[in-house]
């Protein structure tokens, strides 16, 4: 079994087998890590919104209504994002009801 030795870069530094992450690299992994998780959620949202809305037979058109009236009003530094990110997902959900609307059309014609 191989391990890559570094050093610290520091004279009389010991020898190291890992070396340690940088707190910058460390946040950057957190960050993509995270992106990872909302966009999995965001899908996850999206395909459950579309089968509940076809399965049972019902509009969700108000929930998104109300979904984009919804306000952080104690979190101004994630409120608009979070805005965004609900407008995108209710974009997405309406534009899933308008394919399914042509072809039920196109299907019927």
């Amino acid at each position: 079994m191989s391990t890559q030795q570094k050093t610290s870069g520091q004279p009389g530094a010991p020898l190291q087998l890992v070396a340690p992450r940088s707190e910058a690299e460390w946040l950057r992994h957190r960050v993509q890590l995270l992106e990872g998780q909302m966009n999995a959620m965001a899908q996850a949202w999206l395909y459950l919104a579309a089968e509940v809305e076809m399965q049972g037979g019902f509009s969700l058109e108000q929930m998104e209504e109300s979904l984009k009236a919804k306000r952080w009003p104690t979190c101004a530094n994630v409120n608009d994002d979070a805005r965004n990110t609900i407008y995108w997902l209710c974009h997405e959900l309406s534009a899933a009801r308008n394919v399914r609307a042509a072809r039920r059309r196109d299907g019927e014609g």
